[in-house]
């Protein structure tokens, strides 16, 4: 059998206890440190060292396959990826992409990253079931139509 409490810990303001004792301090300035306190966390990396000769070797190998997107491939592609998720065009154009995130992953990579792993989320394409994903997709057609109500515009899929 558990002790009963003589009071309620809860019903009342802890600070109470302690106001007492504090000094009121002066008015409080932020100092910026030093730029050379910083540290880049990434600094302790070694970097690969790549000459030009390694640099014109990739080019002749791949550069083929780096395009530029021209004004009316990039609506072409809009119009082929409506749907997104659910469109196997969109899914294909995604891992042709460097977004911002992958990017990121890269950028970040360090000595102990599983680099095939890394290699792997770059270019294979995973369906993802998160729910706040599942949610949107269920409820997208409604969002779809509050939204053009209150806006007074035409929503097109």
């Amino acid at each position: 059998m558990r002790p009963v409490l003589p009071f309620r810990l809860e019903s009342y303001d802890r600070n109470d206890n302690f106001g007492h004792q504090l000094v009121q301090a002066e008015q409080f300035n932020m100092i910026v440190p030093e730029e050379s306190r910083y540290k880049d966390i990434n600094s302790e990396t070694q970097m690969p060292t790549v000459t030009e000769e390694q640099v014109k070797i990739y080019m002749d190998l791949y550069g083929q396959d780096l395009k530029a997107i021209t004004h009316g491939k990039q609506e072409s592609i809009e119009i082929k990826t409506r749907g997104q998720g659910t469109n196997k065009f969109w899914r294909e154009e995604c891992l042709l992409r460097l977004h911002a995130s992958k990017f990121g992953r890269i950028c970040t990579a360090t000595d102990r990253t599983d680099f095939p792993k890394l290699a792997e989320s770059l270019t294979q394409y995973k369906n993802i079931k998160l729910s706040a994903i599942i949610h949107g997709r269920k409820y997208e057609a409604v969002a779809c139509d509050a939204y053009s109500k209150d806006q007074s515009v035409s929503v097109n899929e």
